[in-house]
């Protein structure tokens, strides 16, 4: 039997649907509120109706339960949901996020969260200065503190679970995260305040891509709760997602492909072995690190993608599934890179054959001194460097991914042979990325058939 409360102009109706597993009461409640024309005879009986109707309703049950704050929702999504559905890279990501997004809608119940107050928040977004109260540099002589600690960076960055590369940018006043700091600062057993200063970094502004994600976040924990039966419908479905204007994918032409390749002829085989391999395969940076020597077939000369080498502030450098399913793949590499293989491979066998002991046998083709997995952010710092020494244009790892690919589609290679070799989930996404690099080469196709023919 439901029990009907008067509360100012509105009533509040609530039943008793039985009991939870620990044996409390549930209790559900809904406000009906009258129209402010109907006599006290027509709300009697309207609020019978909806009483009657309401107890329905939660036998059937089709009442939800949107009571729960989104920041207690949320935390629940991160531990019943995303630690067993998402990388440990996306789920990293967001939570570097909750700090604005519990801020913005922590506080507000599900169900009454409403599509405007997603649109005001994402406003506010482009207007937040990305690094305000949130990022540190170093206000003293770090190397001294470090040393007065009887510590080094390694040990530093083992006590704190962070990259040596995070932990040797902070002499250089390199500006860190809020977490950062604070992981120093414990493995120094020394006060945030004592060690860092809040950093002003003027006027930057959260880029598009980012307030993108705080969408991506929120729509995503939404939209399990509406699964799980807290709210009917996700309030991020009534509004147009923040918009991201894709970028020019800027890249080495051929020619500079080339150069890049001759220059490494005068580096040593690590350095050929790694930038060949991203050059000529087109492999993501997290696919390279997680090579084996196991996924190379040096008599078929093909290469096998089974895995990615990723790193988080948390968990440090961590092995972890590819992208998605489709990038689990074997392609077929030339000749002079399997050879190029072999020689490392034996160079390798002689390193650890000369550290003995102190050789972590991990069976990675690309490794620290000591065997171990490399850092992820190695390849980018070998690569800058590079770059630099032989003057060539400024180019991220992830460019030479496009450089591969610009070169398959120019060279003729079909969209099905070049989606399937970077481990695109289907043709349309190779399409959508590259769709410049496409169009140029179909005009190029038209061309070479007017010759062909002689018009």
């Amino acid at each position: 039997m439901a029990s009907i409360e008067k509360r100012g102009d509105k009533y509040r109706i609530t039943v008793y649907d039985g009991y939870d597993m620990n044996g409390h009461q549930v209790k559900r409640r809904k406000t009906w509120e009258p129209d402010v024309n109907m006599t006290d005879y027509q709300i009697k009986k309207e609020l019978e109706r909806q009483c009657v109707l309401f107890e329905q309703e939660c036998k059937r049950g089709q009442v939800v339960n949107g009571s729960i704050k989104f920041e207690e929702f949320a935390e629940k999504w991160f531990k019943e949901y995303a630690q067993t559905n998402l990388r440990p890279t996306t789920i990293a990501r967001y939570r570097a996020l909750t700090e604005r997004v519990y801020k913005a809608i922590g506080h507000v119940r599900l169900d009454r969260i409403k599509p405007n107050d997603l649109t005001r928040f994402y406003m506010s977004l482009r207007g937040m200065d990305a690094n305000k109260k949130s990022s540190y540099k170093i206000k003293g002589d770090f190397k001294k503190t470090v040393h007065s600690k009887n510590l080094t960076y390694e040990k530093v960055s083992e006590i704190s679970g962070l990259g040596i590369r995070t932990v040797k940018s902070v002499p250089h006043g390199d500006v860190v995260s809020n977490e950062t700091a604070h992981k120093i600062s414990q493995a120094l057993n020394m006060d945030v305040e004592e060690l860092f200063q809040v950093a002003d970094k003027g006027n930057s502004k959260l880029a598009p891509k980012t307030i993108k994600h705080h969408h991506t976040f929120i729509m995503s924990v939404l939209e399990r709760a509406v699964k799980w039966g807290y709210i009917y419908e996700n309030p991020c479905k009534k509004i147009d997602p923040p918009k991201v204007n894709r970028k020019q994918i800027k890249c080495f032409s051929t020619e500079q492909a080339k150069e890049f390749l001759k220059c490494l002829e005068n580096e040593c085989l690590k350095y050929k072995v790694i930038f060949y391999i991203l050059l000529l395969t087109g492999m993501r940076r997290g696919e390279l690190l997680g090579l084996e020597w196991s996924d190379i077939d040096f008599e078929n000369n093909t290469i096998s993608i089974n895995r990615a080498s990723l790193y988080t502030v948390s968990e440090g450098v961590f092995t972890d599934t590819t992208k998605n399913e489709h990038s689990i793949r074997t392609i077929y590499v030339s000749k002079e890179l399997i050879n190029l293989l072999k020689e490392y491979y034996i160079e390798q066998m002689k390193e650890k054959e000369s550290l003995g002991d102190l050789w972590v046998n991990s069976n990675r083709i690309c490794i620290q001194w000591n065997g171990k997995p490399m850092s992820p952010n190695t390849p980018y710092e070998i690569l800058q460097k590079l770059l630099k020494k032989y003057d060539l244009p400024q180019v991220s790892i992830h460019s030479l991914r496009h450089t591969n690919a610009t070169i398959m589609i120019e060279s003729g290679t079909d969209l099905k042979t070049t989606s399937a070799r970077l481990g695109h989930s289907q043709a349309s996404t190779t399409m959508n990325i590259y769709v410049h690099q496409i169009k140029s080469s179909n005009e190029h196709a038209a061309e070479n058939i007017s010759k062909a023919l002689a018009i």
